[in-house]
């Protein structure tokens, strides 16, 4: 979690990263709901914002590779948090795992492999037994989440579920974006 520290002092970050194996870049864009052959340009994470009168209408993501691997990033979007998502980018023997949260402290983990959901939860509330509705991983330490550290324990658990380490970097690259229509 300390390789991620900074991301708990930067209360004006929202933000939906999901990391997916298993799929191309354009596969994982059509999981999303986009059309891998209509980008909006190459954008900062900053530039690919929604504009406030399109929130819920539409939102973008910018979607590039590591290794094999696709990373999406959403700027105050939220449709890697949607299961129906993590179902289709890892059907067919793949990995999806989404972290989400916003400025006001909700936040979501979402993973699922073969095309079933295994995580899907709110983790400042992680408890046993899980929240109605909420499916909680066997990897789980809901204590690694606290008001203070779940979104460095959000990217703690993505890289440990993918082998994907979070790059601060990444929100001041341009990367391809796609508009992707609203949950």
């Amino acid at each position: 979690m300390e390789q991620h520290a900074w991301v708990d002092t930067a209360h004006d970050l929202a933000i939906t990263v999901a990391v997916v194996v298993g799929l191309s870049a354009d596969d994982v864009v059509r999981a999303y709901g986009g059309d891998p052959t209509m980008p909006i340009g190459a954008r900062t994470f900053v530039e690919s914002a929604v504009p406030d009168d399109a929130i819920g209408d539409y939102g973008h993501a910018q979607v590039f590779t590591v290794a094999d691997r696709v990373v999406v990033l959403e700027n105050n979007g939220w449709a890697g948090s949607d299961p129906g998502v993590a179902v289709r980018a890892s059907a067919g023997g793949g990995v999806f795992m989404s972290a989400y949260w916003n400025v006001n402290a909700l936040s979501r983990l979402v993973q699922a492999v073969d095309g079933k959901v295994t995580a899907n939860l709110e983790p400042l509330f992680a408890a046993d037994p899980p929240q109605v509705g909420d499916v909680d991983p066997v990897w789980l330490d809901g204590g690694a989440f606290t008001p203070s550290t779940y979104r460095s324990a959000c990217l703690a658990v993505i890289q440990q579920q993918t082998d994907v380490a979070f790059d601060r970097d990444w929100l001041d690259a341009a990367w391809p974006t796609f508009q992707i229509p609203a949950r």
